[in-house]
């Protein structure tokens, strides 16, 4: 009930509208989710949510907001459910495909900026193709049939224009993103290179397995895949980008099979992937090709994957599953092979897992190391669960690396209570971080590290 309330007050006082700093981080993700190293962030459906009930309640007729609104109330009204609740879920679906998804331009800014957009003057635009393209990945068929009957370009590879939105993009990419099969084939009818029962023409195969992965739309995966040699196009690390987010074995191997297996240094990159999304079955078999000297190398590996160079380890550990975690430090990952600012504790720690910093811990993980240390990092997120551990196992506040460095950041950031604490822990209240060995010039931007010479001249 409060949380309605919530809801209801930051829709209706419009408190996302005009947030460029919010469209630019939807456009962030979305280049991040094309290349399969990140998936949306849970807000990313509030937003969703927010804009579809603003479509709902709109008047204006040339924004794209309205424009969006036009084509989910049409389609509702072909389909004879045009109460709130049935345009309301297609109004988000609809978003989700304008916010993202293939549209190489995202509408974020358009998006959010369009109610305080003054109405162009004018008639409304026409939407037949934005209409079209709505309903291809609606699956809203009889309207799709009807355009194909007409001899309309419905996918790419014909001689004719192809029906395109500039809100939503091409048919075909609508309707991979939207997951129908039956809808997939219907606009493929269209394409003169394709045969019914035979693979895909290759540039469309090969988009087809890239998207349909990225949204998580399995069916049309494995229809795109089929059985078929899947021969190598562009830069190689475009033809593995779908292989980032598999979660099925079966389709992995499937999908290996046909490129004529991953790389061997693919393979140590892509480790990395699935312990990121915790693909516990992936991350067990590519386990079984690895050993601690893959799993301890830091540097850029050569193969589609380079451009994500974290280990396994420090990937579980983000992504939080304790199991993914041991199972990488029972093959033989060693928890103290990082550099001193990003060590897999202190991720932990910054994360507020105990059960995995236990993990690390019982595996050798040496609970003093880093910059700052472990301990730091619990203090400063106020983590008492994360700071008795860490004390239990050993982590020492006697040092101006560790006691003084946590009481400067309590005092920094006046946290009383944890100051409190790391005062009865026998730390002096006014202890001073003067120098860390090694890294005090690098962080001492970031924390209050003060130089004793100044002291000395100011005497």
């Amino acid at each position: 009930m409060f949380r309605d309330f919530i809801d209801e007050t930051i829709f209706r006082l419009r408190l996302f509208h005009g947030a460029s700093g919010l469209a630019d981080d939807i456009a962030y993700y979305y280049r991040r989710v094309e290349v399969g190293i990140a998936t949306y962030p849970e807000w990313f459906s509030y937003v969703v949510k927010y804009l579809a009930c603003h479509a709902w309640h709109s008047r204006e007729h040339n924004t794209v907001l309205a424009q969006i609104r036009r084509c989910a109330v049409a389609i509702s009204e072909l389909a004879g459910d045009a109460e709130q609740p049935a345009v309301t879920a297609r109004l988000q679906s609809l978003f989700r495909l304008a916010l993202g998804s293939t549209v190489k331009t995202s509408n974020a800014h358009e998006l959010l900026w369009s109610a305080e957009l003054a109405s162009k003057k004018g008639p409304a635009p026409d939407l037949e193709d934005d209409i079209l393209v709505a309903a291809a990945h609606l699956g809203y068929m009889p309207l799709v049939e009807k355009a194909v009957s007409e001899g309309r370009q419905c996918c790419p590879g014909g001689d004719l224009p192809e029906v395109s939105s500039r809100i939503f993009g091409n048919m075909y990419d609508a309707a991979v993103v939207g997951g129908d099969v039956s809808m997939m084939q219907l606009l493929l009818s269209t394409n003169a290179d394709y045969k019914p029962g035979g693979p895909l023409p290759l540039k469309i195969r090969h988009y087809t397995l890239r998207y349909s992965s990225l949204c998580g739309n399995w069916d049309a995966y494995a229809f795109a895949l089929g059985s078929e040699p899947l021969p190598m196009m562009g830069k190689t690390r475009d033809n593995f980008d779908y292989v980032k987010t598999l979660k099925s074995l079966d389709l992995y191997n499937r999908t290996a099979a046909a490129l004529g297996d991953v790389p061997r240094a693919s393979e140590v990159a892509l480790l990395s992937q699935m312990a990121t999304r915790g693909h516990t079955d992936m991350v067990k078999h590519l386990l079984l090709s690895q050993g601690p000297a893959e799993l301890n190398d830091r540097r850029g590996k050569d193969g589609p994957f380079n451009s994500f160079k974290s280990t396994a380890l420090q990937s579980a550990v983000v992504f939080g599953d304790l199991e993914v975690v041991k199972l990488i430090l029972n093959r033989g990952a060693d928890p103290n092979n990082y550099n001193i600012t990003r060590t897999p504790l202190m991720t932990a720690a910054r994360l507020g897992r105990p059960a995995i910093a236990e993990a690390l811990i019982v595996a050798g993980a040496e609970v003093n190391f880093g910059a700052p240390p472990p301990i730091v990092m619990a203090v400063l997120k106020e983590d008492m669960d994360m700071f008795r551990l860490l004390r239990r196992r050993g982590a020492t506040l006697e040092t101006p690396e560790t006691g003084a460095w946590a009481m400067a950041m309590a005092r920094l950031h006046c946290l009383e209570s944890m100051a409190d604490v790391l005062e009865r822990e026998g730390v002096e209240r006014d202890a001073t971080l003067y120098h860390c060995h090694r890294f005090g010039e690098l962080y001492g931007y970031m924390f209050p590290i003060d130089d004793p010479d100044d002291e000395e001249d100011d005497d």
